[in-house]
């Protein structure tokens, strides 16, 4: 993670991020702890002093956001008085072979859950009903696939004779567990496609976040003539609330040569705000997924 004098107000907006922002898929997990107060007093009290949160994290063993984002869930469960955390990242391993990961298991009210958890941002790049068509930034995935996996193998991995044995030495009956999916995520409409703007997959609800993404010379036509801030995003920053000193100033152009400078010259998507400088204030108007010119026609990134 970063410096903590860094970082203490983001990973407060991330916290509230991942408990607060709409589900990617249509089945929502239970129980539904994001409603009950004791999160909400959790919320509260990291806002007003995050170090208790940036300490867990210190426990990260790899700095990616998918790690970060499962750290967060953790740190969420554990400091609920009424859920008790028995498991996170349970591999089941059949003699030298592993089959796979349990995120997190838990009790609540005498009932033992498990839930798969996901952080996932998917580009559009063809029909908008086909989940393989919604792409990540570098290609490497998509919706399909993950869908795929999430919901053959890894929730079903939870009631396997496998599992069933790796959870009796823990005191736990895989027979009484409730496995759910817990994917959080936006998905981006190409920019000017209303046909997309309007239509998703079948397993996607329909309150997920969405967000657009377009090429480098087609940002200027999407930016109103007020929008003078940008703030390319870190990964580990793609949920956070942004600060006053995240923003640079945008160039008259309304593209900034460090953006198109990472886009091209590195050839890698970038994920970035735009706000609105105005009576000493700073208003975030959007977030934009910008790609290379050829991103839709290239194989991977």
């Amino acid at each position: 993670m970063e410096n903590i004098e860094n970082s203490l107000s983001h990973v407060a907006s991330d916290l509230k991020w991942v408990i607060r922002s709409p589900f990617l898929t249509k089945q929502f997990p239970e129980p539904d702890l994001a409603s009950i107060p004791q999160t909400e007093a959790l919320l509260l009290s990291v806002a007003e002093n995050p170090k208790p949160l940036l300490t867990f994290l210190s426990g990260m063993k790899r700095q990616n956001l998918g790690t970060y984002f499962e750290y967060l869930v953790f740190f969420w469960l554990s400091n609920l008085e009424a859920v008790t955390l028995l498991a996170t990242n349970l591999q089941i391993n059949v003699e030298k072979q592993t089959l796979g990961e349990l995120d997190v298991i838990f009790s609540y009210l005498g009932q033992v859950y498990h839930w798969e958890l996901a952080i996932k941002f998917y580009a559009n790049s063809g029909s908008p009903l086909s989940e393989g068509n919604w792409l990540g930034p570098l290609k490497r995935d998509n919706l399909k696939r993950k869908l795929d996996r999430l919901f053959d193998h890894q929730l079903p991995l939870c009631h396997t004779d496998a599992t069933d044995q790796t959870l009796r030495t823990k005191d736990i009956n895989a027979a009484e567990i409730h496995s759910f999916p817990f994917v959080k995520g936006i998905l981006f409409n190409k920019t000017g496609n209303s046909e997309i703007a309007n239509s998703l997959p079948s397993r996607i609800s329909g309150s997920c976040q969405r967000q657009v993404w377009c090429t480098l010379e087609e940002l200027t036509l999407l930016l109103s003539e007020d929008i003078n801030r940008y703030c390319i995003l870190p990964k580990l920053r793609w949920m956070s609330e942004l600060q006053t000193s995240d923003w640079k100033i945008l160039d008259n152009e309304g593209t900034d040569k460090t953006i198109a400078e990472k886009v091209t010259a590195l050839n890698i998507p970038q994920f970035v705000a735009f706000g609105s400088f105005q009576n000493g204030l700073i208003e975030e108007r959007c977030r934009i997924f910008i790609m290379p010119e050829d991103w839709e026609t290239s194989e991977s990134l």
